[in-house]
């Protein structure tokens, strides 16, 4: 019984959870806050590789901060969305499936009590990723908060 739960969950919540990232992004529902592209993107990526010759995260005080992640032959970084969109949804039936072996180990609640502590710890989580990168890279507050 338990499996069946752990399997059902983590394949139902994976697969909302990925279904909700997909739809926010691509019908651009949050289009303020998604990167905007480069004016001379050549330039931009020249000027990068002399500065910036291996794959990293590189900051720089004045409020540039950039992850750095070249192919050799400085080719676009995916041919095709497919992997890295199926290794996505991977990570939301990963997560779905912690949360829900979290949830068979607290102690019978109601929905609203068990949902509040899940609301809870996700917003701490998200206060303990997001809010640092806002104080140290300068990450805009209102793309944090969305």
């Amino acid at each position: 019984m338990k499996l069946k739960f752990l399997v059902s969950a983590a394949l139902l919540g994976g697969l909302v959870s990925f279904a909700w990232g997909s739809i926010a992004h691509g019908t651009g529902m949050f289009s303020s806050l998604e990167p905007k592209a480069f004016t001379d993107s050549t330039a931009v990526l020249q000027t990068i590789k002399a500065n910036a010759p291996e794959n990293g995260i590189y900051f720089e005080g004045h409020g540039i901060f950039a992850a750095v992640s070249f192919r050799p032959d400085l080719a676009q970084k995916f041919e095709s969305l497919v992997v890295p969109m199926l290794y996505q949804l991977g990570v939301e039936i990963a997560v779905a499936l912690i949360l829900a072996w979290v949830l068979l180990r607290l102690p019978v609640w109601p929905a609203l009590g068990t949902g509040s502590l899940f609301a809870t710890v996700g917003v701490a989580a998200g206060i303990e990723q997001l809010l640092p990168e806002a104080n140290w890279y300068g990450f805009p507050i209102a793309t944090q908060l969305a």
